[in-house]
């Protein structure tokens, strides 16, 4: 690529779009970080191992200013772990290298029937534009599809495409369902509602507690799990996440939980919400399955390397795929149980690293935006 103002112009901006990112990043990494030395009364990185970080930080990153998250992390964890990876760097390169913006179809709920029958919720509905449709993805009227919610007469959710984190979700009678009042909305999909197995009832018996299954694609083409671990919501809530003040406790390789629940940011919860007795008793019903179901849809699509995938368990045990993610939030459960990219991904970390610190005009002579 010839090299040319405009050229130069764009990597200019690319280059301080992601330093404002980064910046922003870290200090959200300070506040979190004198949040929990605050709550707990000590900290554990000193001017020794502050050093040590950084040093870790340029020699694996390129830059030291990735120290911020690490640090966090280890205070999370009580101890230092190398071979972490600090959310300012998951994020800006290492998510947009494995799973690039424009294959994440799975942000689109209407699409994961389709895809995973075998697994996804089967729809009630959905509509796309001005367009509704049945189950068999047939165009039907508004009158057609007002019959088969009346027929229905049970509680549905509705879900947006493109929504995130429980906040574009709506819980409704179908019978009460008023379709002109969606009409602003561009695509969405009417389900029934998963009535949940006693077992995940136990965590809150309010809110559908879903296991969140991360699994990876490694470069030899097999796709393994990195972490499970199973979300419930607060009393009087309807969804589980985290970001909405639930709780999660990590799931053990045999479906048993740990003893131990955190919110969003990795911090222990209040005692209100601690209950060591009723973590141990539970066990995931059909965990294997769950397991097998995520590792298949997985290899059924190759595109990403890293999915989240949110799975609920009815009352008679079966697996349903709620959602899937492209953009999951890994850095707590980095700091909290990782390192789990160590051996997989240092060499691509590296490739990544110097294609970024290239110089604004070596970039622009070879083409490369990041």
């Amino acid at each position: 690529m010839q090299f040319t103002i405009a050229n130069y112009m764009k990597v200019a901006l690319e280059r301080l779009a992601n330093k404002r990112r980064l910046y922003f990043h870290r200090k959200k990494a300070h506040r979190f970080r004198r949040k929990l030395i605050n709550k707990r009364g000590f900290e554990i990185v000193d001017r020794k191992l502050k050093r040590s970080i950084k040093e870790y930080a340029k020699q694996t990153f390129g830059s030291s200013s990735y120290w911020p998250w690490l640090a966090l992390y280890t205070e999370l964890r009580g101890e230092y772990k190398e071979g972490w990876l600090p959310k300012d760097y998951i994020q800006t390169f290492l998510l947009k290298t494995y799973n690039p913006k424009d294959i994440r179809i799975c942000n689109y709920k209407t699409l994961d029937y389709k895809m995973l029958p075998d697994f996804a919720i089967e729809p009630l509905l959905f509509n796309v534009g001005t367009n509704m449709y049945n189950q068999e993805r047939n165009r039907i009227t508004n009158e057609e599809a007002k019959k088969i919610l009346s027929n229905f007469n049970n509680e549905v959710v509705i879900k947006e495409d493109l929504g995130h984190g429980g906040h574009e979700i709506t819980f409704i009678h179908s019978c009460k369902l008023e379709l002109e009042d969606y009409s602003h909305i561009s695509s969405y999909v009417i389900q029934p509602l998963v009535h949940q197995h006693e077992q995940l009832t136990a965590l809150n018996r309010t809110s559908l507690n879903t296991i969140r299954i991360l699994t990876f694609l490694n470069k030899t083409g097999g796709v393994e799990v990195k972490f499970a671990f199973v979300r419930f919501g607060i009393e009087n809530s309807k969804v589980d996440n985290t970001s909405s003040g639930g709780g999660f406790c990590f799931v053990n390789s045999d479906g048993s939980l740990s003893n131990k629940a955190y919110n969003h940011i990795g911090f222990e919860l209040d005692d209100n919400y601690q209950n060591k007795e009723l973590f141990e008793s539970i066990n995931i019903p059909n965990y294997k399955i769950i397991k097998d179901k995520c590792i298949n849809a997985h290899e059924m699509f190759p595109y990403l390397r890293i999915i989240g995938w949110d799975v609920a368990v009815n009352e008679v045990g079966e697996p349903l795929l709620i959602e899937w993610n492209a953009a999951p939030v890994l850095w707590v459960l980095e700091a909290l149980r990782g390192p789990f990219f160590k051996e997989e991904v240092l060499e691509d970390n590296l490739k990544v690293q110097s294609r970024h610190t290239l110089s604004i005009n070596e970039r622009c002579a070879i083409g490369i935006y990041c």
